[in-house]
């Protein structure tokens, strides 16, 4: 079972890898706006094909939605949308390490926003292993010249930061949301929000 994780990992991230870079290239195109409504248009079709497969695979139907998981569910949408559009903001103006660095701060950001929005505890470990996680994404991500233009200029920094925040702010509403279903298992509910 770890070897599935491991592989279904690295197909992620290389096609998060390969679509963020195709998404960069359209944004010259046809504006930030453009690209970011390209991500979410073509993904719809996608996510409720899922949603049928998954009721097909589980016997399970799509639970009930509460306003509490409305709730979650449109904070995460909303903060997945801003979050996109500020990173092809900053890849405008910063190569596409640069950006990726900035945005690898999301999981110090999703633990401390988890931690008060949904009460997510933050133990000792938790903290240092998020820290060394990030600090090894940006080292790896960045070459003394890319370091160097990450804080030449603190609005593409921001911009970066910001989006990173917004990532993390989504993956918590979508969280959220997800738990306030109250019925179905975890692929179920995941899959209706």
């Amino acid at each position: 079972m770890a070897g599935l994780w491991v592989a279904a990992t690295l197909i992620a991230a290389t096609a998060q890898t390969a679509r963020n870079a195709a998404q960069s290239g359209l944004t010259a195109r046809i504006g930030t706006l453009g690209a970011t409504q390209v991500r979410f248009v073509f993904g719809l079709p996608f996510a409720v094909l899922f949603l049928w497969l998954a009721t097909l695979l589980t016997g399970e139907g799509v639970p009930p939605l509460t306003p509490t998981s409305l709730g979650f569910t449109a904070l995460g949408a909303v903060a997945q949308i801003a979050a996109t559009a500020l990173m092809l903001i900053t890849m405008k103006s910063r190569s596409f390490a640069v950006t990726t660095a900035w945005i690898k701060t999301e999981p110090v950001l999703v633990a401390l926003i988890a931690a008060a929005v949904i009460g997510d505890p933050l133990s000792l470990p938790v903290l240092a292993a998020i820290v060394i996680a990030t600090a090894g994404v940006v080292i790896l991500s960045t070459k003394p010249e890319v370091t160097e233009a990450m804080l030449s200029d603190l609005g593409p920094a921001a911009t970066g930061l910001l989006a990173g925040l917004m990532f993390g702010l989504a993956a918590i509403g979508f969280r959220g949301g997800i738990l306030a279903l109250p019925e179905g298992g975890f692929l179920i509910r995941a899959s209706t929000v």
